[in-house]
């Protein structure tokens, strides 16, 4: 993907800080990390707002 052509981004964040700025909650579970990370805290920006509902799988980890 080029720069500037992503459809979200996607944050690991605090809700109370975050959504008030335009991020919204994913589905808890939905999406999988490959190491420990809390479902509730799991946010997305973009501009269709419904990705964040359905959004779903695994994230890779980074290959060092």
């Amino acid at each position: 993907m080029a720069r500037g052509d992503g459809q979200f981004v996607m944050l690991v964040g605090d809700r109370d800080y975050y959504c008030p700025l335009g991020w919204e909650p994913t589905t808890p579970g939905a999406i999988q990390f490959p190491g420990p990370v809390d479902p509730t805290r799991v946010l997305l920006y973009a501009e269709d707002k419904s990705l964040a509902t359905t959004l779903s799988g695994s994230i890779a980890a980074f290959q060092r």
